[in-house]
């Protein structure tokens, strides 16, 4: 428990002490974890997450939104609606997939968020609610249910994705079109702005702008 006094030292401290705490002293130390979440791997945030639910008997609404995403999937589902402001903006300031290993837990959460995302991301504030949760939206609700006045803010976090699927991509690629309209009509400044955006675009419309723009854009 004496490692509990620097949070760098958090990042190496094991389940079992995090499971030997004792009640008072974990409560008295959360804050610490609770500022180093970034640091833990997913098996321990899992024992934290456990320990905080046993610590405190608690329920869906008061447990950190982080802390109940790596619980079991049941825990996420039966979430209230009332948490959803809170649990988007948490999760959107991680990576999902360094959250949790399980590709089930990873659904869940994204199912989860798309109940709270009831009118789909409306605004610029929408998406940086969203942030990085953006990158796990599944491609019918990229096509469908992003609207214009977030479609800027939206592309550009876009571009910070790592893991896009092909079906995500061509979602995205989507609503460059709508946006922007036809690739062949890019000016050299748009192409530029787009950044790896660009790499979406067919082979013969990346080599139309290369073309266009042999200096200004390559």
């Amino acid at each position: 428990v004496d490692l509990i006094s620097t949070g760098q030292l958090l990042k190496g401290i094991p389940c079992k002490e995090i499971q030997r705490m004792s009640s008072v002293s974990f409560i008295a130390n959360f804050s610490l974890f609770e500022r180093s979440f970034h640091l833990l791997s997913p098996l321990q945030m899992n024992c934290l997450a456990w320990k905080y639910w046993e610590v405190l008997h608690t329920t869906n609404t008061s447990i950190p939104p982080i802390l109940l995403s790596v619980l079991p999937v049941e825990y996420v589902d039966n979430m209230p609606s009332t948490s959803c402001k809170s649990f988007l903006v948490a999760l959107g300031r991680v990576d999902l997939d360094l959250l949790t290993v399980y590709a089930e837990k990873r659904e869940a959460v994204v199912k989860k968020v798309l109940q709270c995302l009831r009118e789909g991301v409306r605004d610029e504030y929408d998406v940086d609610t969203l942030g990085r949760l953006l990158c796990h939206l599944p491609p019918d609700t990229i096509r469908a249910h992003i609207a214009a006045p977030a479609l800027s803010a939206a592309l550009r976090q876009f571009r910070s994705c790592p893991r896009l699927s092909q079906e995500q991509k061509d979602a995205i690629k989507s609503k460059l079109a709508q946006l922007y309209g036809s690739p062949w009509e890019w000016s050299a400044e748009l192409t530029q702005d787009l950044g790896l955006l660009v790499t979406l675009l067919s082979r013969e419309e990346i080599t139309a702008i290369a073309n266009k723009y042999p200096e200004e854009v390559w």
